[in-house]
């Protein structure tokens, strides 16, 4: 990250820090979440960036939490509302916005490793997983990080459920569930999604299938006019914001430093914080 957008990053997070002039504590909640985005922007352990040697020269001088005060503190109400805020910041609304795309990531770690949450998922591959829904502009709008065993299906009902989106969701065959496809009419929100059978018709029971699944199966299998085919092309977009975070941070292999399902989480939203800061337009800091 160049030094201009890290200023403006400094600026918005200063500016939404309610506490920064309560002298409550050494450092302020402001300080305490610049330390930890400055050890995420670089790849290393929060340990690193409480080192003065760790940052540029011009402000080494600076004093810095020890990383026992940074667990600490990262643990607190007010920082964890703080990061809250610039994440929303950054995003900003979703109103407007009508297209969406859903999918998981798998975060691996080693086979060998201490950290109990760490589950097994498909191929024996151990870890966690980030369940997202991204807007076209490969924005991400809601998130969640769980165990690798954890469904995909189970946790798109969650993000729908907490993310307000509306509109048409996208996403693989993994999501063509009759449960799914009723929890997002029941929000507003049309699943497109492919069949996981190849069989042809108007459902794959008995008694058919709902409403919203029924579209869904017209707009994948039967279309004329193209809309379907290129709603499936849409989605792929969200295989693109995935290959943007394995590229600039790693996301496929969770660092060393980062365990326990906590850990991942504040890891994964340090990241995504950075990354809607370099996909902003740096501003000239004032």
């Amino acid at each position: 990250m160049d030094w201009t957008r890290w200023k403006n990053l400094v600026e918005l997070v200063r500016s939404l820090d309610p506490g920064k002039s309560s002298g409550r504590f050494t450092y302020s909640d402001a300080d305490i979440v610049l330390t930890w985005l400055w050890a995420a922007a670089h790849l290393r352990a929060v340990s690193w960036a409480c080192r003065g040697e760790s940052w540029p020269i011009h402000v080494r001088g600076t004093r810095r939490p020890s990383p026992s005060r940074m667990t600490r503190r990262l643990r607190s109400k007010s920082v964890k509302a703080l990061i809250e805020a610039v994440e929303q910041e950054l995003r900003g609304v979703t109103v407007g916005r009508w297209l969406f795309a859903v999918d998981g990531k798998a975060m691996h770690v080693a086979r060998h490793s201490a950290d109990r949450l760490a589950t097994f998922g498909a191929w024996g591959a151990r870890g966690y997983k980030l369940h997202a829904i991204c807007d076209m502009q490969g924005r991400i709008v809601a998130w969640r990080v769980t165990p690798m065993n954890c469904g995909e299906t189970k946790m798109a009902k969650r993000l729908l459920h907490n993310s307000g989106v509306a509109g048409y969701v996208l996403g693989d065959s993994g999501y063509d569930s009759t449960k799914l496809h009723k929890a997002c009419a029941e929000h507003d929100t049309q699943l497109i999604a492919p069949r996981k059978t190849t069989r042809r018709g108007r459902g794959v029971r008995r008694g058919g299938t709902t409403p919203p699944r029924r579209r869904s199966i017209d707009l994948t299998e039967c279309d004329q006019t193209g809309f379907g085919s290129a709603l499936q092309a849409a989605r792929k977009t969200i295989e693109r914001v995935f290959g943007r975070l394995e590229n600039r941070f790693g996301i496929g292999r969770i660092p060393a430093s980062v365990r326990g399902i906590q850990r991942v989480r504040r890891w994964i939203q340090a990241v995504i914080i950075l990354d809607l800061v370099l996909d902003r337009r740096p501003q000239a800091s004032r």
